[in-house]
């Protein structure tokens, strides 16, 4: 059986012992040197950076993990001609026996966690750092692997679509997504694929399989039409949970991984529209992931025309109508807690 940790799945990882008197930064670090030390003693980390048009010329970032070509870097080469250049991602090697190779993973580390904050989501930054890979494969076969899966043939229409693999909200709906041959073939040359989460945690996507279809460099993952269209619900769910942090929301966990199933009834009602799809994500997270079920949500959801928006028949709900979906919501929290 495949050991595979979903986002969905696996609660927020453990912060190291005395954590309160350390920075999240140096946890995060700590964390990541204890994953080396399980994986055999290894040192290796390669760093998935997000496209060059997101990094400033002369960020900090930047600055410390080129450090005047001290890191071996490559090019993850998108489409060469049809992709610009500045819309592809890079891999750094870093050797945590080093010290500038620890210096420049705590500054990759904290532009990681700096880029989930609501100020940073308020500029639509995006991410700067992807993921921190582990893996005994050559930098360039790494670099090809990713190439090669993050371009899939569309199985429910013609064409293709770029996933975007180097921004760790779209990569965790792409996992949760896949099924468990399809997260080995994802993997393939990496063992472990870890993300700074928008919890602040270090999140791993490992799965038992990838060591032994490594060597069959699978190309496409073969996403059926129900997966395509889950796939299409990550944007909206990731754009509605960024429009809640920037306004200065707080978002529940346990609110956040029940999403996708009221997205998912969202479908069932005939919304197809993304802004319509995003709207209803913000609404789950703002009056709980169940407030479609509420008599007076359902009352505009089931006679809904089909030529009418979402955003136009919800519409009509007021003020005190929200709350009284919102305190519902609540004292079923209240039951469950109690």
């Amino acid at each position: 059986m495949a050991d595979t940790y979903s986002l969905w799945e696996a609660q927020p990882g453990n912060a190291i012992a005395d954590a309160e008197s350390v920075s999240p930064v140096e946890v995060l670090l700590a964390e990541l040197q204890q994953r080396c030390a399980a994986q055999g003693g290894a040192t290796r980390i390669v760093v998935l950076m997000g496209p060059a048009i997101l990094h400033e010329a002369r960020s900090d970032v930047l600055g410390a993990l080129h450090a005047g070509g001290a890191h071996a870097k490559v090019d993850v080469q998108l489409r060469p001609g049809q992709i610009d250049r500045d819309y592809w991602p890079s891999l750094i090697e870093l050797d945590f026996k080093r010290g500038q190779s620890v210096d420049a993973c705590r500054i990759a580390l904290r532009a990681a966690v700096e880029d989930w904050r609501p100020d940073s989501l308020i500029e639509g930054r995006g991410h700067r750092i992807g993921a921190l890979l582990f893996s005994d494969a050559p930098l360039a076969d790494i670099a090809r692997h990713i190439e090669n899966v993050a371009i899939q043939q569309r199985s429910d229409r013609p064409g293709q679509r770029l996933l975007g693999l180097a921004d760790p909200a779209a990569f965790e709906g792409v996992w949760r997504v896949c099924r468990d041959d399809q997260r080995a073939r994802l993997l393939g040359p990496i063992a472990r694929w870890c993300t700074v989460d928008r919890w602040g945690k270090l999140t791993d996507h490992v799965c038992a399989a990838a060591t032994a279809l490594a060597a069959t460099h699978a190309r496409f993952l073969g996403f059926d039409d129900a997966q395509w269209i889950a796939l299409s619900h990550v944007r909206p769910i990731n754009r509605a949970w960024a429009r809640m942090r920037a306004g200065g929301g707080v978002v529940r966990y346990d609110d956040f991984v029940r999403l996708d199933k009221s997205v998912r009834r969202a479908r069932q009602y005939g919304l197809t529209d993304p802004a319509d799809l995003e709207l209803f994500a913000l609404h789950a997270l703002e009056s709980g992931p169940d407030f479609d079920l509420h008599p007076l949500a359902q009352a505009l959801l089931r006679d809904r025309p089909e030529d009418v928006y979402y955003s136009r028949a919800i519409a009509e709900l007021d003020g005190t109508q929200w709350d009284e979906i919102r305190k519902a919501h609540r004292g079923i929290h209240q039951l469950i807690e109690e």
